[in-house]
């Protein structure tokens, strides 16, 4: 399946009505999964809406952390009652189905049911102690060859991050594969890699010890202001590149369910509280509805196809 036709699959089972009364949602307690494992920007959001969405649905709202792929097979096996949601990047997973594809094997799609976030950055880190101390030294480091770069894996909007890189220094890094940020902080650590691309919010709040060398953005990312960004030091915007972080249920979720949780996450959003404790931890909360989650799907879809990404084919 082509990565266009995926995301218009995506979009068209997010908008189809599948029963069930409007705004309705019958289950006792609602599971809210956060991949990537403890401690990434997923869990943070997740953490930041729960309490509001608990007292807004009446019902507890449990936050898990888990394994990025292990948190996508549990959604895609999930209830379609509401009972389970989930808070992903929405291009990861669009590129997740395209490399599955690619490789000759299909999976459901999740339903989407709101946008979060606006865009997140990324960025590359090393060790404290590492000889390599800025972006200049770590393109010479590169360009000696077999550089070895800890992330989530090629089929992730990380990739997309790895393979701009790739493209502006002319090379081709080693993968060291992780499933969690612990996992990344361990492979540069114990000397599995040079590197680790790791998200921007992570640094200096759950990368204890890493040194950030350059962020992915359009603009210099929040806190970071003597970090350039990929842009600026090629001199070329195709290079700047966000994610964002949206809310899914399982395949075919009922759209009573899909709408209640929804509604509760759009109410969240508005609460003056939830945007100054957002602010607080330099998230860029911005709740939109479904039509607002394409327009975003839209953008990265363009973003990739200006750099000729291609998931699952490295």
């Amino acid at each position: 399946m082509r990565f266009a036709a995926a995301l218009a699959l995506f979009a068209a089972l997010a908008l189809a009505p599948i029963g069930a009364q409007a705004g309705s949602l019958s289950v006792d307690k609602v599971t809210m999964v956060a991949p990537g494992g403890s401690g990434t920007t997923a869990e943070t959001v997740a953490k930041l809406i729960a309490p509001g969405m608990s007292r807004v649905l009446g019902m507890p709202v449990e936050v898990v952390a888990m394994d990025g792929i292990d948190a996508l097979r549990r959604l895609e096996k999930g209830q379609p009652d509401g009972s389970l949601v989930a808070v992903a990047d929405p291009l990861t997973l669009a590129l997740y189905w395209e490399g599955e594809a690619n490789n000759g094997r299909n999976h459901p799609l999740l339903t989407s049911i709101a946008k979060i976030t606006d865009g997140l950055s990324y960025a590359l880190v090393v060790p404290e102690a590492s000889p390599i101390r800025d972006w200049p030294a770590f393109a010479s480091a590169a360009r000696l060859g077999q550089l070895r770069l800890a992330h989530f894996g090629y089929g992730t909007t990380f990739g997309i991050a790895v393979s701009m890189m790739e493209q502006v220094l002319g090379v081709r890094f080693v993968d060291v594969p992780a499933t969690n940020t612990a996992d990344l902080v361990a492979a540069t650590g114990q000397g599995k890699a040079e590197a680790a691309l790791v998200t921007s919010y992570s640094v200096g709040r759950n990368v204890a010890g890493m040194r950030p060398l350059l962020t992915f953005g359009a603009d210099r990312y929040a806190g970071f202001d003597n970090v350039a960004t990929l842009s600026e030091v090629t001199g070329d915007r195709r290079y700047a590149f966000t994610s964002s972080l949206a809310l899914f249920g399982p395949p075919l979720m009922r759209r009573g369910a899909q709408e209640a949780i929804e509604n509760a996450l759009v109410k969240v959003g508005r609460d003056p509280a939830v945007q100054k404790a957002a602010v607080a931890e330099h998230l860029p909360l911005n709740v939109g509805d479904e039509s607002v989650l394409d327009a975003t799907l839209d953008r990265d879809q363009r973003v990739v196809a200006r750099i000729g990404y291609v998931p699952g084919l490295r």
